[in-house]
Formats: structure tokens, sequence, C-alpha cells
């Protein structure tokens, strides 16, 4: 409670003292006399720290806040070696004093400027840095239409640190303040590194083995086949961040137990991801397998037909395990087969 007043009070006094001001503006450079780029210490782990509350609140899908997280991280920071005053502060058109009339950091309007911080800033609490860090930031970060106006950038930081803060309570804060954005909203798409909507195309070689099968008081093999390689391409070269659409082509190379080998049926599909939520994929596919054997056994035989076919396709990936479930339907067809030449019939 004590760290929340604190804050209150040191932001509010901001706002007082400084009013809307124009950024930087009047800034001849002197308060930089003696000044050093800080890499490490209290000021970069505060730096830190306001870069994991961001992170773990998201600002990056609230409309407005967008570069908030960027310019935190992106802005270098430099201390001077001395102080100075408000009067001082005024004649610049600086901003950010304390109560007692002490400047704390000042920053420009414009995109990754450094964060100029004074040796009093170094009193200040880790969880005041913290803030200052966004304050500061805020000022680069929003539309250029509000990016000097204090009262704005109070609101705002307030409603970022504020001990019971939430997305949406952010995004009420920003919206009330900024209401011209809610118009340009872009609702951000949070997908699962494991979907396959990260990275849907693919190409891709397998290898299948077949063990013998024999009919009953027969020494006859059916489909005597040994092993096969079958080679895939997917491609999804059309959609959105949350669905993608393409299509695909797979072909056989069949090794029989006898004779020559011989090219195997061809498929040719089109595919959709079109829902993704906790790392499950839901895609629906559709196409057409050919039978181009070259081999004329195989394709006077009843798996020498040409069919259509329907499917969903549900999987999940992890970095331990992949779960893949097909549920195919598969149309109707037919198959010919001649007879010593002379007569052929139809199944």
């Amino acid at each position: 409670m004590k760290v929340k007043i604190f804050l209150l009070i040191t932001f509010y006094s901001f706002s007082i003292f400084a009013g809307p001001t124009r950024v930087g503006n009047g800034d001849d450079g002197s308060d930089l006399e003696g000044f050093e780029l800080v890499t490490e210490g209290k000021l970069v782990e505060t730096k830190k720290e306001a870069l994991k509350l961001l992170e773990k609140l998201n600002t990056r899908g609230i409309v407005g806040l967008g570069n908030l997280t960027p310019e935190v991280e992106n802005s270098k920071i430099y201390i001077t070696q001395r102080n100075i005053g408000t009067e001082r502060l005024e004649e610049m058109g600086a901003f950010h004093s304390g109560t007692e009339g002490q400047v704390y950091a000042r920053t420009f309007s414009r995109s990754h400027a450094p964060t100029r911080f004074f040796p009093v800033s170094m009193n200040l609490s880790n969880n005041q840095l913290i803030a200052l860090h966004i304050h500061e930031a805020l000022h680069r970060a929003l539309p250029e239409s509000l990016n000097e106006n204090e009262a704005v950038v109070t609101q705002i930081t307030l409603a970022i640190i504020s001990p019971e803060q939430t997305s949406d309570s952010i995004r009420a804060v920003v919206k009330k303040n900024i209401p011209e954005l809610a118009d340009n909203q872009n609702i951000p798409v949070k997908i699962s590194k494991n979907s396959k909507l990260q990275s849907p195309s693919s190409l891709r070689l397998s290898y299948s083995q077949w063990a013998s099968s024999k009919r009953k008081n027969s020494s006859d093999v059916t489909l005597p086949l040994d092993h096969s390689y079958n080679i895939s391409a997917q491609f999804y070269p059309f959609g959105s961040e949350k669905n993608a659409t393409g299509f695909g082509i797979s072909s056989s190379y069949i090794y029989p137990k006898k004779k020559q080998n011989y090219f195997g049926p061809l498929e040719l599909s089109v595919s959709s991801i079109f829902w993704t939520d906790r790392s499950y994929d839901l895609e629906i596919k559709a196409g057409a397998q050919l039978m181009s054997s070259s081999n004329s056994k195989i394709m006077d035989s009843v798996y020498g037909r040409d069919f259509l076919f329907f499917g969903i396709d549900i999987n999940k990936v992890t970095d331990f395990y992949k779960l893949d479930l097909m549920i195919d339907f598969v149309g109707p067809s037919s198959f010919r087969r001649n007879i010593n030449n002379q007569c052929n019939w139809t199944a």
C-alpha cells in the first residue's frame, strides 16, 4: 500500500508541476554535460523488470500501446553527473519533477530516443523506477498528437503500474484517453509455437514395408509388394494469421518382391487449416487419388481404381510427442477388368 500511495503522489506531482508540455523543446543539451551510458546497475535491472511487466500484461496487443515494449527495450539509458532544478527545467520545456522540485528523468518524443536519468533518481525505489521507465517510454510510444500530453501519459502509466491491473483495465483506460484509436483496433492472434500454422508447408519422404500376405491353402501371394517410398509436398500460399489454405501432391515408387519397380498412385489434394487453439490444429482436406500405376497387374486388380476423398485431420504437436487423428470419407468408385481379351466386367 505504501508503494501505491507513493507512486500516485509522484506521478500526479508530475502533472501538477509540468502540465501538458512540449517534450524536450528548447533543450540545449546543457543538462547532459558529463553524461555517461549506463549498461549495468539499478537502472538497467529496473528496465528489465519493466519489460517483464509489459510482456506479462501483453501491452503489444493493446491498441495504442503496440510500440511501448520496443520503446522500453531499445531506448538507451544515460545518467548525468549533476541534477537540475525545476526553474531550469521550465526554461527548457522539460518535465518530470517531484514534489521537492527535483527532476528524475528526461526524454524526447521521438522513436527510440534515449532516457536520461539524473542522480537524484537513484534515491527512488525499484517500483518507482519501473514506473519511470514506462512513463518515459509512453512519451515516445503514443501517437504524435498525444505523446506530449502529460495528463494522458500519467493516466496510462498509473493503469499499468496499478497492483490490480489487467490487460482489460489498461485497455479501458487507453480507450478512454485515446478514443480515436478504437476504430483502428487490431485484435492480436496468439498462435501456439507448436501449431502447424507457424510453418504449414512441407516436403516429406516416407518409407513403407509390407509383410507377406498369403491366402489360406494357397501359395499365391496377393500384391507381392516388398517396400515403397512416398514423396509428398504440401504448400499453403493462401490464408492469414489464423488460417492457411493450399494444395498438395503425392506419389509413390514401389518395390515388388519380383520383377521391376514401378510408380504407384498419384494423389492431388487441396486443404485448409481453419481452426487452431491450445496447440490443436483442425484441417479439412479433399482430393483425388489416381491409380496411375505403371504396373498392369495392379491396374487390372480391385486396387486399380480412381477415387475421390474428403477428410478431417486433428493434430497436436508438443516438444515431446505428436498426436494425429485422420478421418477420411472415400467416395464410390469402380474398376474394369479384361478377361482373355474377349470380355470385361465392372465392379
